[in-house]
């Protein structure tokens, strides 16, 4: 028979013995060692079983109190880098072996004397230590400037995507599509065939010059893009203009500082008005509107007093919808900041919601924060089994796989290349 499980459910069956397991054998490498955990300065995580998200937190636990306040775990090393560290520490080994008198020291050790030299304990030098913080500090600005050159990268490829789809957008006939292609074309083919090879001054240089001729070419493009944005703006201060002058016309008082104490009934036909209308709004793709319209709403729910248990039932229930509406309008529109902001507030009333939990795997997808859009995914998956999110669910994971693939690859180029 076959025992089914999940990754979350063997976790949670050997987590407590593999903490301790996992504690003694970290503590017994640093006794050998004759360090504590204020001597190291930094942690190479290698190994399959590292992937495991709750000891890569034990780990950290464990060196926080290290003076260089270890918070995140090194790279990876591939093969390569393993089988040069491990020639190294066997060679520094060698020399702390007592050799016997006469025996020719520059001759290789034998593979046969390597169990006498696992019992010895090496120590540094002020020298070797020297050295080897030297190293380590280099390989960390090394780290850096491959996460600097991975990010100018990702902008440049995001960049040429984001300028591919604006031919089929608004105004996007204002665009010649064939010079524009060619343009993008170049600089995703010198991406493929030159990024491996060259800087990040290179790439820099080379994703502006691009951006440069793609506002050239298409200046009608987005000069027509921000008249709209500016158009909007003024729409909507003619339209506060215009409601402020009817509500004072009407003796009503400006909705925004409406202090009144309306009976629940009244107050939540408010609530229920602006939804409604907001709906209506989103429904004919005025994105901009609909959102105004639901923090209206939302703005009416904050001013509900003296309620029963289950009219603050209610008022959550309601509040909840509202925020997912939110979070939907700005997709639609991307803002993203918001986004994540209206999904957090949802989750604060309903922590499992299928729906904000989709939207806000969205979001960190749109980010490119592949680990935590594929935790949101994992719980939707559990969450969503027969009901209608499940296909985008199933489509969702998918996608995220194929790009943190991606990710894993590029990592393994750049740091063959480092180490090469």
């Amino acid at each position: 028979e076959t025992l089914q499980l999940t990754r979350d459910e063997l976790t949670a069956l050997c987590e407590d013995s593999l903490l301790k397991n996992f504690t003694d054998l970290i503590q017994s490498a640093l006794t050998q060692a004759a360090v504590t955990v204020e001597d190291v300065h930094a942690v190479e995580a290698l190994g399959g079983g590292m992937r495991m998200p709750f000891l890569q937190v034990l780990v950290l636990k464990m060196f926080q109190s290290s003076p260089s306040k270890i918070n995140t775990l090194g790279a990876k090393f591939d093969d390569a880098s393993l089988a040069l560290g491990a020639a190294l520490l066997a060679a520094n080994k060698a020399t702390a072996i007592d050799k016997k008198e006469g025996e020719d020291i520059s001759e290789p050790m034998d593979v046969s004397d390597a169990a006498g030299v696992a019992d010895k304990s090496v120590k540094m030098t002020e020298e070797e230590l020297l050295s080897a913080t030297t190293q380590e500090k280099e390989m960390q600005e090394k780290d850096t400037d491959i996460r600097l050159f991975l990010s100018a990268k990702n902008s440049m490829e995001s960049f040429i995507l984001e300028m591919r789809m604006a031919p089929k957008r608004k105004f996007g006939n204002t665009i010649n599509a064939a010079e524009l292609n060619q343009v993008l074309d170049e600089n995703e083919n010198w991406l493929w065939d030159h990024s491996d090879d060259s800087t990040l001054e290179d790439i820099t240089k080379r994703s502006q010059g691009m951006r440069l001729k793609v506002e050239e070419l298409c200046k009608d493009y987005f000069a027509a893009v921000e008249e709209e944005k500016k158009e909007l703006d003024r729409h909507l201060d003619e339209e506060a203009v215009k409601a402020a002058a009817e509500r004072a016309a009407n003796g009503e008082e400006d909705e925004d500082h409406d202090n009144r104490k309306l009976r629940k009934a009244d107050r939540m036909r408010l609530v229920v008005k602006n939804k409604d209308d907001g709906t209506e709004l989103f429904k004919g793709k005025n994105y901009r509107h609909a959102a105004a319209r639901y923090q209206k709403a939302l703005a009416h729910c904050a001013k509900f007093f003296d309620l029963s248990g289950e009219d603050e039932a209610e008022v959550k229930a309601m509040k909840l919808s509202l925020y997912l509406n939110l979070a939907t309008c700005y997709i639609k529109l991307e803002v993203w900041e918001q986004v994540i902001r209206n999904c957090e507030d949802a989750l604060n009333i309903d922590p499992v919601n299928v729906k904000a939990l989709f939207r806000r795997s969205s979001y960190y997808e749109h980010k490119k924060d592949w680990e935590k859009a594929m935790a949101d995914i994992k719980k939707l998956q559990e969450l969503s089994k027969d009901s209608p999110e499940d296909v985008l669910v199933t489509r969702a994971c998918e996608r995220i796989k194929k790009e943190q693939q991606k990710e894993k690859d590029k990592e393994k180029k750049m740091w063959g290349k480092a180490f090469s």
